[in-house]
């Protein structure tokens, strides 16, 4: 009997494993099937089921093998990243430098701003040496610090802010830019919105938040800046973007005091900080009705039927073209003007995305959005 039991006993350990394994794994699987569903898609998809009810009830048509979307008045063609405008117009507002010429002979405030053009097409692109970089920069010679961004980028990649120096500037662009079409514009000290205009209404306007950590007069600011950055940590991203230690006017060892918010980095970028950054809604009667109206007016110049204006505005009580006092600070927070607060005007336009993602707006927009251009009358209530 010993030597039969010798040789079955694997066979039943075996046996009770796989059995384990059958009854553990759809446990298993329910347990991992929330982090592996892929996340909203950031853009409207015309051609999602929850339109349906809203494209029968306007009398409108998604035709999904030709990708148009028929209403009533009018017929879009939406290309297959879902951008409703016309092709010519999307392309014009792709390019930072086009757009802000375009928008500067018509009287709408863009930052001031250098086009640096190194023929990126070619094989060998252009090299400038330091004295005609300077010589390029002329314009900018009392307008630091200032923004570094390719002429064609998107969704804030590849952007360099609050460049204080010409060294550190040269530094920058021989590193990173060298083979690039950029633009080198004026930081600007005022607050960031994003203006959502679809069919020439104003839908919504939110405005980014610097991040910021909030003191609990026990944990140093280091403390609570890796805290912050732990929280925020996603896979392949880095969470040292979200903090620029200039920007904080206590040294790492400081203690806020209970409840006391102090902001650790001026980027209020969405995509550079991984989507942490706070947004508010901003009541649009709160703006002041020549900056609404000028926002509309860009989609008109641009030929766009639906955008995302990405604006700078010290007060949206004022106009943009009022001048405004503002403090120029150094890395440590201290103002470096010399006691007088120099002036800067109130609002400027950053760009124009023809293809603005929903992902910052409220909840919803995107419905909001579709039933603007199919023509329901309530769409922008």
């Amino acid at each position: 009997m010993a030597p039969y039991t010798r040789r079955t006993l694997p066979i039943l350990i075996l046996i009770l494993i796989l059995i384990l394994i059958l009854i553990l794994l759809p446990t298993t699987t329910h347990h991992l099937s929330p982090i592996s569903q892929s996340p909203p898609e950031p853009f409207i998809s015309f051609g999602h089921p929850r339109y349906t009810n809203v494209y029968k009830t306007s009398g409108a048509r998604f035709n999904r093998r030709n990708r148009t979307l028929t209403t009533p008045t009018h017929r879009y063609t939406i290309s297959h990243g879902n951008n409703v405008n016309h092709p010519g117009s999307a392309a014009l507002a792709t390019s930072k430098h086009i757009t802000s010429r375009v928008l500067e002979l018509h009287n709408i405030p863009t930052p001031p701003y250098v086009y640096v053009h190194t023929l990126a097409h070619r094989k060998r692109p252009m090299r400038y040496t330091r004295a005609e970089f300077r010589a390029l920069l002329e314009p900018l010679k009392d307008q630091y610090p200032l923004t570094l961004k390719p002429v064609d980028g998107s969704r804030g990649r590849n952007i360099t802010l609050n460049i204080m120096s010409f060294p550190q500037l040269m530094r920058v662009y021989a590193r990173r830019y060298h083979h690039l079409n950029v633009i080198i514009q004026k930081h600007l000290m005022g607050t960031n919105y994003r203006v959502l205009v679809v069919n020439g209404v104003v839908m919504e306007v939110i405005r980014f938040e610097k991040p910021s950590v909030v003191g609990d007069g026990h944990h140093t600011l280091q403390q609570l800046v890796t805290r912050h950055q732990q929280r925020h940590r996603q896979r392949h991203k880095n969470p040292n973007t979200m903090v620029d230690w200039r920007a904080i006017p206590y040294p790492s060892t400081h203690v806020p005091s209970q409840q006391e918010r102090i902001t650790i980095s001026h980027n209020t970028n969405n995509f550079q900080n991984h989507g942490t950054t706070p947004t508010q809604v901003v009541p649009i009667d709160t703006i002041h009705p020549n900056t609404v109206a000028m926002f509309l007016r860009i989609n008109r110049v641009m030929g766009l039927t639906m955008s995302g204006v990405d604006c700078n505005i010290i007060d949206v009580n004022q106009p943009c073209e009022a001048m405004m006092r503002v403090p120029l600070l150094d890395g440590m927070g201290s103002d470096r003007s010399g006691g007088e607060v120099p002036r800067q005007q109130n609002g400027y336009v950053l760009e124009v995305n023809s293809n603005p993602a929903m992902t910052s707006h409220s909840g919803g927009m995107g419905g909001m959005v579709v039933r603007r251009l199919v023509g329901e009358v309530n769409a922008s209530e």
